[in-house]
């Protein structure tokens, strides 16, 4: 047999080396090779079958799907997805999802909500992974149906357009949002999330065509230097049965200087502070639901909080602790009352300040408070006796309500810490623009080894420190040291 050239030995190793590379391509799954996917309205470009994904779909680095729908569309996949990037640049609503109980898993990437009708998951998908959601304002990634996010444990960041669930959507409670910009969207149910933080944007709870429900929005952390949280009711329903309770159930201490906007159409925002962190609020707050502190600290900063209760019962009531420098406009005959373990801290712990409750004929009400005396419930920082509210703390009951003490309000029911420059003197405690009702019980104590009364004088309650013995002693015998000079002067 004739050996073959050189020439022909190369060209047989290449045609062998192409077999191969074309055998291992044929053996790749067709979801390797599906890279970039664009839908375009009736086209269907780089799609297995029409209008569906199938087998276990995953897309990385900077790999992406892309929509143009102008008609309503349905893709279905059947297959666990994992993808970067998707935009959607359609007119009309967009509709993906599963046959099955599957998973979409974004990894670190966009989507891009560029039309005006939403981008919906439905039907057994489960949400996961890090995703940034930008777009046009009106323009909505929501997830409802049998969707699963409960299990969700990424981080949301919303820049643009907007992020929303529904009944019986469960976001879980290890979910985290970053809403810089945009909507995220809590609509008629009960769920939990894990953080919410907001440095612009909206966070809106219920939506305004047919949701009618009173639900709870449970968040386990809130913080941020901005955005507005608020409530969206029923067109036209006017009914005050629609309640969004909106709890913060967070053991961290946080900040939020955002706006709260507790009243829009029906519908009602209670706010209830439970978990032993604590929370400060300082930006606009207008709630018209009874607000309670369960649980923790709620420390109000702002200078316009408008709290009130339409059925006339309590505006604010403490279980925990309530406290701030701020000012807690407190309308209608409604009032602030503690119950059980509730607390007051005068300003911030720490440091001299103020707390101002502006009264419209309610009233700052202790004696409701059910447990034990003796526990230092009244929190208070002291000074200088020289200007309240600047060198030491005051609570000020402004317009026309009354502070109630109670029957025996002791020494021992307050907290009294000494900051630098404590010393003798009238230090007013409550300033009031009425008549004080209640009694003192035991009213003497000691602070920092001083003795100190409580008084009512007026329409203030007053602490009234005096000087330690050995000072009165150093006192006496100066005075008469100077009387036994004086009668020497006089016999000589």
């Amino acid at each position: 047999m004739k050996t073959p050239s050189v020439a022909g030995r190369n060209t047989i190793t290449k045609s062998l080396l192409i077999a191969v590379a074309c055998a291992a391509l044929l053996a790749i799954p067709q979801a390797a090779m599906a890279a970039n996917l664009t839908y375009n309205v009736g086209a269907n470009l780089g799609w297995f079958t029409t209008n569906a994904w199938t087998g276990n779909q995953t897309w990385a680095g900077g790999d992406s799907a892309s929509f143009t729908t102008n008609n309503a569309t349905i893709v279905t996949f059947d297959g666990n997805t994992t993808i970067s990037s998707l935009t959607h640049n359609g007119s009309q609503q967009l509709t993906l999802q599963s046959a099955s109980a599957r998973t979409l898993t974004f990894s670190g990437g966009t989507l891009n909500l560029a039309a005006s009708f939403p981008f919906v998951t439905n039907h057994g998908v489960t949400i996961q992974g890090n995703l940034t959601i930008s777009g046009s304002s009106g323009a909505q990634f929501r997830v409802d149906g049998s969707t699963n996010v409960s299990a969700y444990n990424g981080t949301m960041t919303i820049n643009g357009a907007g992020f929303a669930w529904g009944n019986p959507v469960n976001v879980g409670s290890n979910s985290n949002f970053v809403v810089n910009g945009g909507i995220l969207n809590a609509r008629q149910t009960n769920t939990t999330v894990g953080s919410v933080e907001m440095t612009g944007g909206d966070f809106q709870l219920g939506r305004n065509n047919s949701d009618g429900n009173s639900f709870t929005t449970t968040v386990n952390k809130l913080s941020g230097i901005g955005g507005t949280i608020t409530t969206l009711s029923r067109n036209g329903n006017t009914s005050l049965s629609l309640n969004r309770t909106l709890t913060i159930d967070q053991t961290v201490n946080t900040t939020f200087a955002g706006s709260i906007v507790g009243v829009n159409g029906g519908a009602r925002i209670i706010l209830n502070k439970s978990g032993a962190g604590s929370l400060g609020l300082s930006g606009n707050i207008t709630l018209a639901r009874e607000t309670t502190v369960t649980a923790g600290t709620l420390l109000i900063n702002s200078t316009n909080a408008t709290f009130t209760n339409e059925s006339g019962v309590n505006a604010i009531t403490v279980n925990g602790t309530l406290g701030g420098t701020g000012t807690l406009q407190i309308t209608g005959a409604d009032s602030v009352t503690l119950t059980g373990n509730g607390s007051l801290v005068a300003g911030l712990a720490g440091s001299a300040g103020q707390t101002t409750y502006n009264l419209s004929g309610g009233s700052l009400d202790l004696s409701t408070r059910t447990a034990s005396s003796g526990t230092g419930w009244l929190n208070f920082d002291l000074g200088t006796a020289a200007t309240a509210g600047t060198t030491y703390d005051r609570i000020s009951l402004t317009g026309s309500g009354t502070l109630n003490i109670g029957t025996g309000l002791n020494f021992t029911d307050f907290t009294f810490s000494a900051l630098s420059g404590f010393g003798s003197g009238n230090y007013t405690l409550f300033s009031t623009t009425s008549t004080i009702l209640g009694t003192l019980g035991t009213a003497t104590g000691t602070i920092s080894g001083l003795d100190a009364t409580l008084q009512v004088s007026g329409n203030d309650l007053i602490l009234n420190v005096v000087p330690e013995p050995s000072t009165w002693a150093l006192l006496a015998v100066s005075l008469t040291t100077v009387m036994v000079l004086r009668r020497r002067r006089r016999n000589s």
